[in-house]
């Protein structure tokens, strides 16, 4: 018997060369579903502090939260992941107070080729007295 037909007919380590073709591609999956799951939880994280500002913005008598401090507040009310660069910016619009939330998620540290910017944004009408 030739020696091409022997190694053909062999299925020793058949398995091994199956998993090391599976493996990668069910690792991709799982990571990328779980950076996935943090980037929406970053997304999320920011649309609640973005709301949270606007409402400080609009309803806070004592002038804790003004213009000048909103990104103080909005940062210290975000607790998702770290994002870079992440600011707060306030405008007096028709529907009271709007505030911007933005901030740049790297999905690997110093890849920026892999980060997202997101921007959220949050309108109270205006009751302050």
């Amino acid at each position: 018997m030739p020696v091409w037909r022997r190694l053909a007919a062999d299925t020793n380590g058949a398995s091994a060369v199956e998993f090391a073709l599976v493996v990668p591609v069910v690792l991709l999956m799982l990571f990328g579903a779980i950076g996935g799951g943090v980037l929406a939880y970053a997304t999320v994280s920011l649309q609640r502090a973005t709301e949270v500002a606007a409402r400080c913005m609009s309803m806070d008598r004592s002038d804790l939260c003004t213009s000048a401090n909103i990104a103080t507040f909005g940062t210290a009310s975000y607790s998702g992941p770290h994002l870079d660069a992440l600011t707060f910016a306030s405008n007096k619009v028709a529907c009271g107070y709007r505030i911007t939330g933005t901030g740049t998620f790297s999905t690997v540290p110093g890849l920026d080729f892999l980060s997202v910017n997101l921007t959220a944004n949050a309108c109270y009408p205006g009751i302050r007295t």
